[in-house]
């Protein structure tokens, strides 16, 4: 009976203290994402650069500029430095604020990248830096820019809890209307579209081997320089390259101007006009020849992703031919013909049956 006493309370003790070992057990280590800016001090941001449009578009050769500066607006709010001994955010060095990404032309979307050097920021103090990374808006017609920028998060701090005592980074990309969108890359996108003009020649004194020279006038948007070649076949294979827009003084606006030939059943299409370069199609003066021209759809519009088209109708001479009758007579004449015609067989008919 005293063993069984004895052995139940050796079990009730070792209960108890197995009950009382978490109290004593060692905390985990917090685990810590790995920094994601390497020894380099790197991080890399993306830019796309997407082709829209109609046939035969080709994006013009472009240097998409961007800057890096201190402070962010997050949701509203300005922000700089958060959680840290730092009283202000270091700026980059100069000449290190200023990125690029080039391009080639293109027939279709590209990728290009820069980064930026979060050490050359020289961040000496744990805390959580904002920067805001923003393209620069350029001139080229046709190419739309990133007007959104881009929010850099820097965490500066410590991997782990040894005795290291060198900073690492965790840098977060985020979009600057949705902040919680991560890793959005900047875009950027060329559209163009097409211009088709087309003749026909109608009217009974119209000639349709004739060829009519047509003028066809391209503006460029205020502030924006066409860099793009425009291509067209009359006469053989034909462009607009960019060194052909000179500036009109009084407009302050780039213009380029062609010459077309087209006879009846004709036509040109011109491709890869950039986006919201205006056209205005006149057909030169053949009135002293007696042609009357008339536009179906507009002769003058704003070009977009698609094909545009415009056709001009040379009438010259109408139906009425003077061909010796008058033809508003032919009713009556014709009638009296008829009568004449049945008095006669009653004639010959009669004479017949009086022989």
């Amino acid at each position: 009976m005293k063993l069984k006493k004895l052995f139940a309370g050796i079990v009730a003790v070792a209960m108890m203290a197995t009950m009382s070992f978490p109290a004593f057990a060692a905390r985990p280590t917090p685990t810590r994402p790995t920094p994601n800016v390497g020894a380099n001090g790197l991080v890399t941001i993306t830019k796309n650069y997407k082709v829209v449009g109609s046939e035969d578009k080709k994006a013009p050769a472009e240097t998409f500029n961007f800057t890096v500066t201190p402070g962010a607006k997050v949701n509203g709010a300005e922000k700089t430095v958060e959680k840290s001994e730092a009283t202000t955010i270091p700026a980059m060095a100069a000449n290190s604020d200023e990125k690029t990404v080039a391009f080639t032309a293109l027939t279709e979307d590209g990728t290009g990248t820069f980064t930026v050097d979060v050490a050359n920021l020289n961040i000496t103090k744990p805390g959580i830096y904002y920067y805001t990374v923003t393209e620069t808006p350029s001139n080229t017609a046709g190419v739309d820019y990133a007007a959104d920028p881009m929010i850099m998060v820097i965490t500066a701090g410590y991997a782990d809890d040894g005795e290291d005592s060198t900073l690492s980074y965790w840098v977060g990309l985020h979009d600057s209307k949705e902040f919680n969108n991560k890793n959005k890359p900047f875009e950027n996108t060329y559209t163009a579209g097409s211009l088709k003009v087309t003749k026909k020649v109608t009217g009974s004194l119209g000639n349709k081997d004739k060829k009519f020279n047509i003028d066809v006038t391209f503006t460029a948007p205020a502030g924006k320089t066409v860099k793009s070649t425009i291509t067209y076949v009359n006469n053989g294979e034909k462009s607009i390259a960019p060194a052909a827009w000179t500036l009109n003084t009084t407009t302050n606006q780039y213009e380029a101007t062609v010459t077309v030939e087209l006879a009846h059943k004709g036509f040109v299409q011109f491709n890869n006009i950039p986006k919201d370069v205006t056209y205005i199609v006149e057909e030169q003066d053949y009135s002293r020849e007696e042609y009357t021209a008339t536009y179906e759809d507009s002769k003058s519009g704003t070009i977009a992703n698609d094909v545009k088209s415009t056709t001009i109708t040379n009438q010259r001479g109408d139906d009425t031919i003077d061909t010796g009758v008058i033809l508003d007579n032919a009713p009556y004449i014709l009638m009296l013909a008829v009568v004449a015609g049945g008095a006669m067989t009653l004639v010959i008919k009669k004479r017949r049956e009086e022989e």
